[in-house]
């Protein structure tokens, strides 16, 4: 079949009349950036900047062992060690038990990262870095808003408008920030380069481009060409670092369309494949902490009984043309080039091993219907059917 619903991502949105409501404003301030991975880069760099007199030797970041590698690209750009810590079983939360023994006196931040669009325990996390005295980072870019945008657990929150992201305005990213944090983040940003986004015929055609190119038909034909390598998980070392201004308008945007319609695509999911779980599969979804972002999840997570099982799946999915992906695959060391810069990357992460093993994830965003939805929940539990 050469048409193919993508796994992921949504069409860039621009708007020069809507109103501007940015839902953040009342806790942090912010500044937008050249991609996610520079805005996690400033934060560490101004974790780092405030644990400065205190740290001996290389300065650690916490990250969870199943992640996206430029998490760790981040890091690396700031002179950082990254350190892993194992998830709780079956789920996407680091454990908090391990997370305490990795915490030292070279530990400037702790990273929770949103998983798409579901959220860590922020409250709980926030009790650790307080005792430890570090700083808390949400890595929200896998969902439109940050959790902290409400509660302000986070001292720096993150996200991304690249592609496959909630928002996407093919590239950029944000840093947001505490007040209390202004004067860190005005230091580490200062002489770095600033732009100003521009919306021209140039920037209009090349969101007319990408939005072609994620139609169903040339998309089944990009995946195809193997030089491109789409979805693949690679390490790439940050290259460098941009502030850029005049993006408030199309970020409003963006939410504004990620949130139409996702709410009843989830829910369709959710109803359909419920009677699963008495069969060894798991809805991600499911579970604490998970309800608030039922109406922004960038994809739908299952967890299939077993890696055989989820690669039968995945594979008939796409047989169809339904954009079925298993994500990252597998935990961070064991993506190419990630290894030897970890401080503990020859640990094992049996958790993280066993969510990689057990993951895909189901296509919800505009470019699928929920009669679709519904034809993608009839293969599934007919895989589910000859599994058992």
């Amino acid at each position: 079949m050469l048409a193919k619903v993508r796994p992921v991502g949504g069409r860039v949105y621009q708007s020069q009349d809507a109103p501007v409501d940015i839902p953040w404003k009342a806790n942090y301030q912010h500044i937008y950036t050249n991609s996610g991975t520079a805005a996690l880069s400033l934060a560490v760099a101004a974790a780092m900047q405030a644990k400065a007199s205190s740290v001996v030797g290389a300065p650690e970041v916490i990250l969870p062992a199943y992640a996206c590698p430029d998490l760790v690209a981040a890091l690396i750009a700031q002179g950082a060690s990254p350190v892993l810590v194992d998830f709780e079983a079956g789920s996407f939360f680091l454990d908090l038990g391990k997370l305490q023994q990795a915490l030292t006196g070279n530990t400037v931040a702790i990273v929770a990262v949103n998983f798409l669009g579901m959220y860590e325990r922020l409250h709980k996390l926030r009790e650790i870095a307080d005792a430890q005295g570090v700083m808390l980072i949400e890595d929200s870019a896998q969902a439109p808003v940050p959790l902290s945008a409400e509660a302000a657990y986070a001292d720096f929150a993150i996200l991304s408008y690249g592609r496959g992201k909630p928002v996407n305005l093919m590239g950029g990213g944000a840093l947001l920030f505490k007040p209390v944090h202004s004067e860190l983040i005005s230091g580490v940003t200062a002489g770095l380069v600033r732009s100003q986004l521009v919306v021209n015929w140039v920037w209009k055609l090349k969101a007319l481009i990408v939005n072609t190119l994620v139609m169903r038909y040339p998309y089944g034909v990009l995946e195809r060409i193997p030089l491109l390598n789409i979805g693949a998980t690679t390490y790439h070392p940050l290259q460098y670092i941009e502030v850029r201004e005049g993006m408030d308008q199309l970020v409003s945007v963006g939410l504004k369309h990620f949130y139409a319609i996702r709410e009843a695509q989830v829910a369709a999911y959710a109803k359909g494949l419920a009677e699963l779980q008495n069969a060894g599969w798991k809805l991600v979804v499911d579970g604490e902490a998970n309800d608030v972002s039922r109406k922004g999840l960038l994809r739908f997570p299952i967890l299939a009984p077993t890696r055989a099982t989820r690669d039968h799946l995945e594979l008939e999915l796409n047989r169809l043309g339904y954009g079925a992906n298993a994500f990252y695959r597998v935990p961070l060391p064991e993506i190419e080039g990630i290894n030897m810069r970890l401080k503990n990357g020859r640990d094992d992460f049996p958790a993280a091993k066993e969510f990689a093993d057990r993951l895909l994830t189901l296509p919800c965003h505009e470019g699928i219907t929920v009669g679709e939805i519904d034809e993608v929940i009839d293969v599934v539990k007919t895989v589910a059917k000859l599994a058992c």
